[in-house]
């Protein structure tokens, strides 16, 4: 994605920025490479569940994203205790790819985000593991089955 505007800000929602692709400037190859027979989900809100399927592949996970703090974030494990983690207070679609633990011994969950490489550490961001579910991580998670 371009943008004409040098101010503009992917992350934000501004009308002044319009993003578009130069005619025939993306390569595509119409071969498939997998077929995906039908979704699974994980149990809601079960963070065990979910880490057994990010340890097959990336997750499709919704998250509260609504806190100032979590809109500014630039590294470390990300919690907050205003987050919401019913499914009305998800507002965000992520991926979850990964785990860890800090440093300091807290666990954490590998997120990427898609607000691009200039939010967060290169797009990604560590949400806190085994948190009573912060931020809904483990409320709506679901992959593709191929």
């Amino acid at each position: 994605l371009h943008s004409p505007q040098a101010r503009c800000n992917p992350s934000m929602i501004d009308p002044r920025c319009q993003f578009w692709c130069p005619p025939h400037a993306c390569q595509t190859n119409h071969t498939p490479v997998a077929h995906i027979s039908r979704y699974a989900h994980t149990k809601v809100g079960d963070e065990d569940d979910l880490l057994r399927a990010v340890s097959i592949g990336p997750v499709a996970v919704a998250i509260d994203a609504s806190q100032p703090d979590f809109m500014s974030y630039t590294g470390g494990v990300y919690s907050n205790a205003a987050c919401m983690s019913d499914k009305a207070g998800l507002d965000h679609a992520v991926l979850a790819v990964g785990w860890g633990s800090s440093a300091a011994g807290v666990p954490y969950w590998i997120v990427k985000n898609s607000w691009g490489t200039t939010w967060g550490m290169d797009g990604y961001f560590h949400l806190q593991r085994n948190a009573s579910n912060m931020c809904g991580i483990a409320t709506d998670a679901s992959m593709p089955l191929v």
